[in-house]
């Protein structure tokens, strides 16, 4: 960040700050989340946090289904969840970037140690998140329950030397990551593990991807792909079978007729519409369905 937009930033944040209060004080009539703005090196103020440990006390006063919106702000110190004797309960939390025009500098570490529990976890808006642990950070088991982590427009790695952030070892409950608009799974270090027989999912929307090197396991992972998104078959700590399927592209990729004639009435617009329109033709010569 230069040195004139953290100037015009600093000015702005006791605003900020003050917005982010009145939203989680909003009247019972609307449904606002409560909201937390964790900012190491600042000044505790109300809902401002200077450490991780401090936030989830405030956390767990709250219903633990209930949504939260965390707002991650490192421009000061860089954002750590640390390292505890049991996991942090972090289940729909909402996560964002303080400063969304600066992604570089809104990065969140996970330490060595530090474990995570949810049924759904969000980033937003050009989070970071490394994962600097050398055991997994969430593990999805048959008494776990669900895991889901979706990625908006951010990214996700685990870094050199750290384990897998997502492990999923269960057949029952099922691990999955959900990656929408421009969101990432990036890095040479696998940030997801599928043992024997786990059910494990990925889901790359928009122009989403999941880049070489972060799949690995021996067992199964299935990733679903629209138009724009991407899973990298080069996965060389996978040796469980990858499946990817393209859920929409015949709906996405535009048919242009060579002869225009050939078809009675408009042309279709994209090849899933002629494929069907085709099916259908074959139907009637046929008399019968297509074998």
């Amino acid at each position: 960040m230069s040195y004139n937009a953290r100037q015009s930033y600093q000015a702005l944040r006791p605003l900020i700050d003050e917005l982010y209060l009145r939203l989680a004080q909003a009247p019972p009539s609307f449904t606002v989340a409560a909201t937390f703005v964790y900012r190491p090196g600042g000044v505790a103020y109300r809902n401002v946090f200077v450490t991780w440990t401090s936030l989830m006390a405030a956390v767990g006063a709250l219903d633990p289904d209930s949504v939260k919106i965390v707002v991650f702000d490192s421009s000061i110190q860089t954002c750590h969840i640390t390292a505890a004797a049991t996991a942090w309960g972090v289940n729909n939390f909402k996560c964002y970037n303080a400063n969304p025009s600066t992604v570089a500098d809104e990065t969140i570490v996970i330490d060595d140690g530090a474990t995570l529990s949810f049924k759904e976890l969000e980033l937003h808006n050009g989070l970071l998140l490394q994962n600097a642990s050398t055991r997994p950070v969430v593990v999805v088991t048959d008494a776990s329950g669900l895991a889901t982590l979706r990625v908006f427009n951010g990214t996700v790695q685990s870094l050199s030397g750290a384990a897998p952030f997502m492990k999923s070892t269960s057949a029952l409950n099922t691990a999955t990551i959900r990656l929408f608009e421009t969101g990432e799974i990036v890095g040479s270090t696998p940030f997801l593990e599928s043992d024997v027989g786990a059910s494990t999912l990925i889901y790359a929307y928009d122009h989403s991807a999941v880049l070489a090197n972060t799949l690995s396991g021996a067992g199964p992972i299935s990733a679903q792909v629209t138009a724009g998104g991407s899973v990298s078959l080069t996965q060389p700590a996978l040796t469980g079978l990858l499946t990817v399927t393209n859920v929409d592209q015949s709906i996405a990729v535009a048919y242009s007729p060579g002869v225009p004639g050939n078809w009675a009435g408009s042309p279709p617009q994209n090849v899933q519409v002629a494929i069907d329109r085709l099916a259908a033709a074959v139907e009637g010569l046929l008399g019968h369905a297509i074998p």
